[in-house]
């Protein structure tokens, strides 16, 4: 039941987004009692502590310059500026990894962005940990640091079972477009179209794998 009430915020948070695949919110019971509908995947997780295979999870980050926001006619109250990231990866093959319940790239790129940001982690208020299946969630949450009682939800989104879809803006005019017709992003090809009505150009990413 322990898992079953980890998801059922996210499950709550998914239930409120309104791009989100499933609306319906579980309860914790319902997440995490085996049924015919709610088989197990790989004990103990169920299916719906599983992401959704069936459904396009990619995700993009949108990142313009201060004249297209402007052009764009977004606020600067909804501005958000990057100000620390970082890209690692653990070892790739499960079978060479030390220790399975750790993660040494989720501990050390969250210490990395906050050190570049001169942040700790009380000054964060959003989170957004990745939901894949529970171990994912709960390794993130300790590796990071959050405290198991932080009243601060983890998620904006909700769980990738839940699934999601999202378009990027890619700030190129219709010459450009011309010899664009596959963009990438973070590894992930993507195909570009020309919005005539926004003016914009929009691509569409495959899932994140």
């Amino acid at each position: 039941m322990y898992m079953g009430k980890s998801f059922e915020r996210l499950s709550l948070i998914a239930s409120q987004n309104p791009f989100a695949w499933s609306k319906k919110a579980l309860s914790a019971q319902a997440i995490a009692t085996p049924t015919p509908a709610n088989r197990y995947v790989g004990y103990p997780y169920t299916k719906s502590m599983n992401a959704n295979v069936n459904v396009d999870q990619s995700a993009a980050v949108i990142m313009t310059t201060e004249d297209s926001a402007r052009s764009l006619g977004i606020p600067e109250d909804k501005w958000v500026y990057p100000v620390g990231g970082a890209d690692l990866n653990d070892i790739w093959y499960v079978t060479r990894r030390p220790c399975l319940h750790e993660s040494p790239a989720i501990r050390n790129a969250s210490s990395i962005a906050l050190k570049q940001a001169n942040l700790t982690l009380d000054d964060i208020h959003v989170f957004d940990l990745y939901s894949c299946f529970p171990s994912a969630f709960e390794i993130a949450q300790r590796e990071i640091g959050i405290p198991e009682d932080d009243p601060r939800d983890l998620s904006v989104l909700g769980r990738l079972e839940d699934g999601k879809r999202t378009l990027a803006v890619i700030d190129a005019g219709p010459e450009e477009l011309l010899q664009m017709e596959m963009v990438e992003l973070a590894g992930k090809q993507g195909v570009v179209r020309y919005d005539k009505e926004s003016g914009r150009n929009l691509a569409r990413f495959n899932a994140f794998g």
